[in-house]
């Protein structure tokens, strides 16, 4: 979408687009997320957000979404401005909300495959956001994990076709509690998760690099 926006604002050829996506993330040695974070084996859903905390991400509102959905546990990985604010906002979860330090993209390998669902609640505060493919929603599935994402246009293009996770306005906290009350079903999110590698492989790598070697053969052959 962000090619065909370019193409459109300045009258040009539509740029080649090309996807780094990682089609499968083996999980890294050492203590999963449950063990590292010591999470009680309670059968709540755990909910995990990986990134910046910052304006945009939807953050809000899923913490005051899982307030009114009981068997849901929230887990925040990261660190930004809104960290305080986050934190002040998900106290009434209690033991429900863990904010965890920043981790290093090779060490959240580890962590990841452990969540029942990940969070990439993108708000489209401007047309970049609006029209973005986060880096978190391929992390997560091509770490088997389904996703409750934003019904943004690219962001839809991959969760709905490949049924891979639940959709729902970052605005609305009872729009992404009934999305969570609908993950509590561990058959649901069984299919969503047995979808989610094969739902990544047309935005991965492997494919972007055949297309990336045709563009400098053919600038080279120019």
């Amino acid at each position: 979408a962000i090619a065909d926006r370019l193409a459109e604002m300045y009258a040009i050829e539509r740029p080649t687009v090309l996807y780094n996506a990682p089609e499968h993330v083996p999980q890294a040695p050492g203590p999963g997320l449950r063990e590292r974070l010591a999470l009680p084996n309670d059968g709540r859903l755990v909910v995990v957000y990986q990134g910046l905390f910052r304006r945009g991400r939807g953050l809000g509102t899923l913490l005051d979404a899982a307030r009114t959905v009981d068997g849901v546990r929230v887990v925040l990985i990261g660190e930004g401005d809104l960290e305080g604010d986050l934190r002040e906002r998900g106290a009434p979860l209690g033991d429900r909300l863990i904010v965890h330090p920043f981790v290093p993209p090779d060490a959240l390998a580890a962590l990841t495959p452990g969540a029942d669902l990940g969070a990439c609640l993108i708000e489209p505060l401007t047309e970049s956001l609006r029209l973005s493919l986060p880096n978190k929603l391929f992390e997560y599935l091509s770490a088997g994990v389904p996703v409750l994402a934003s019904p943004l246009p690219e962001i839809r293009a991959v969760v709905e076709p490949a049924a891979v996770g639940v959709l729902a306005d970052p605005h609305d906290p009872a729009a992404v509690a009934g999305a969570l009350r609908q993950s509590l079903d561990p058959e649901r999110r069984r299919a969503w998760a047995e979808n989610s590698r094969a739902a990544v492989a047309p935005y991965a790598w492997t494919s972007g690099r055949d297309t990336f070697r045709r563009l400098i053969l053919d600038l080279l052959a120019a």
